[in-house]
């Protein structure tokens, strides 16, 4: 996990988000690829797409925070239980 992965994923745990799941797909900005985030809420949703924007807006630089943020019902998993990203990366945007 990078850096600014790992950041991104702290402050979203605080918050409304919690321990729901996260998962941040970084992009290359070279090549014109922007950050994405998956979401799945726990039973009982939460916040809005601009909610959690807004959310980590306030708390990391702009620069850090994720151009789309997906709220997905599933994120797909190993047999270990690790998130597969490679999946994640290939659903279509929104």
């Amino acid at each position: 996990m990078t850096p600014v992965r790992g950041l991104v994923v702290a402050v979203a745990h605080g918050s409304p988000v919690g321990h729901s799941g996260l998962v941040v797909v970084d992009g290359a900005p070279a090549v014109g690829e922007v950050g994405r985030a998956f979401v799945r809420y726990a039973e009982g949703g939460g916040p809005t797409r601009e909610e959690l924007r807004e959310f980590l807006l306030a708390r990391l630089a702009k620069y850090k925070v994720p151009v789309h943020i997906d709220v997905v019902e599933q994120l797909p998993r190993t047999g270990s239980g690790k998130v597969r990203k490679a999946e994640l990366r290939k659903l279509p945007m929104p």
